[in-house]
């Protein structure tokens, strides 16, 4: 029987665009996800009977997009979720990720974080393991009032909502062989406490 043990990380990122994750060159932006591999390690190290080869990973909106905080224009907490799982899905046991502005499709030709065709020169890895993400339990949650577009730091907004990102997403895993439970709750807009139930009863089901 597998224990799987959450941990819930504090990542917010300074407001300096060099030591942040807002600078566009490599040699400036900060790693998160290596920082949260590192958390990870601190637990194993500390408490030596904690199970941390693997770890549940939930986020919602800037925490879902899986993150930026692989990427080098923002990190936040769905968005984190799943671009953490493309780096790391033989660590990630089970991931729910919920509403992000934005979201990085595995099937799109352009460069990150838009898409993964310069995955190797913007990260130390080759290319992206989706075989162990299709052995990974995915979870993608949204409400069907959050229509509005979030405000890059440039200025710009997305071309789709988060309920048009979320379905993107979606058939995007689905296409490229990742069993996805996805789920659009009625009445619902941006407020991860209204979701909460729904991304609790995946991981539930997960530690069964």
């Amino acid at each position: 029987m597998h224990n799987y043990k959450l941990l819930r990380y504090p990542l917010k990122p300074c407001e300096s665009s060099t030591s942040s994750g807002t600078s566009t060159s490599t040699s400036t932006y900060t790693r998160y996800d290596k920082l949260l591999l590192e958390m990870v390690d601190l637990v194993r190290d500390r408490w030596g009977y904690v199970e941390t080869e693997k770890f549940g990973l939930t986020g919602y909106s800037g925490g879902a997009q899986v993150c930026p905080a692989c990427c080098r224009e923002q990190w936040a907490d769905d968005q984190f979720a799943h671009r953490f799982f493309y780096l790391h899905p033989s660590r990630v046991a089970f991931i729910s990720a919920g509403a992000p502005g934005t979201a990085t499709p595995l099937s799109s030709s352009s460069a990150w974080p838009g898409g993964i065709s310069d995955i190797s020169s913007v990260f130390d890895r080759a290319e992206i393991d989706i075989s162990a993400m299709r052995r990974t339990p995915t979870h993608l949650i949204v409400g069907l009032e959050d229509k509005w577009r979030p405000v890059a730091n440039d200025g710009s907004t997305p071309k789709m909502n988060r309920i048009e990102t979320m379905r993107m997403l979606r058939d995007d895993w689905r296409s490229n062989g990742l069993e996805v439970e996805y789920e659009e709750i009625e009445g619902v807009g941006h407020e991860e406490v209204d979701v909460l139930g729904q991304v609790q009863a995946f991981v539930v089901g997960q530690l069964r």
